[in-house]
């Protein structure tokens, strides 16, 4: 009943016990009903609740959760509702830049210093051995610039509706342009900077 719980978390079964709904409702009332919408906001902001704390508590179990239904999930970031910002920082991916599940704070911690943008490489092959093989991530591994990997059919539709994390833009490496020189040249400043800092020091 999306009355009760918002479709992207279907997967929840569960029984509502209240007081203040009538056993004799009709369809109508039950999508007009105040208290209903009160019930829905109550209850998927609880579960979200309860995501967080999983992710936070027990990574492994999270995980296997969001293998299985991280999709579903996403769906909630299409739709326009009032959990967006909750939603974001549960996604997990796969990127070049570990072996493991990363979040968007992940990525953003892993950054180059000046990068401005969220780099994303949208291919429906799960298998990352395959992905790392493509050509079109062959500079972006050279120079370390992380990428993240949307595998999902979902992808394609949250990203446009979201656009971007933290004030940092998603942007898909194949497509438009992509200009990685200013992005390299200061890079090599700050290593640059931090070797002579490091030689004043000695």
């Amino acid at each position: 009943c999306e009355s009760i719980i918002p479709n992207w978390l279907r997967f929840i079964p569960g029984i509502i016990d209240s007081q203040d709904i009538s056993l004799n409702i009709s369809r109508e009332m039950l999508q007009n009903n105040p208290v209903i919408s009160k019930i829905k906001k109550g209850i998927t902001n609880k579960i979200i609740n309860e995501l967080k704390l999983l992710s936070e508590k027990e990574k492994d179990k999270y995980l296997k959760f969001w293998e299985n239904f991280g999709s579903v999930i996403k769906e909630g970031l299409y739709e326009y509702n009032d959990f967006h910002e909750k939603l974001l920082p549960l996604l997990k991916f796969k990127s070049t830049i570990s072996d493991d599940w990363i979040s968007l704070d992940d990525y953003l911690n892993k950054m180059q210093k000046d990068q401005k943008e969220i780099y994303y490489f949208s291919n429906f092959d799960k298998d990352k051995i395959d992905l790392i093989k493509s050509p079109q991530l062959e500079t972006f591994i050279e120079k370390k610039i992380p990428v993240i990997f949307m595998t999902d059919p979902v992808d394609d539709f949250w990203l446009p509706n979201i656009g971007k994390y933290k004030e940092k833009e998603f942007k898909s490496i194949t497509k438009g342009k992509i200009n990685l020189k200013d992005l390299s040249k200061n890079k090599q400043k700050n290593e640059n900077k931090e070797i002579n800092d490091l030689i004043n020091i000695l």
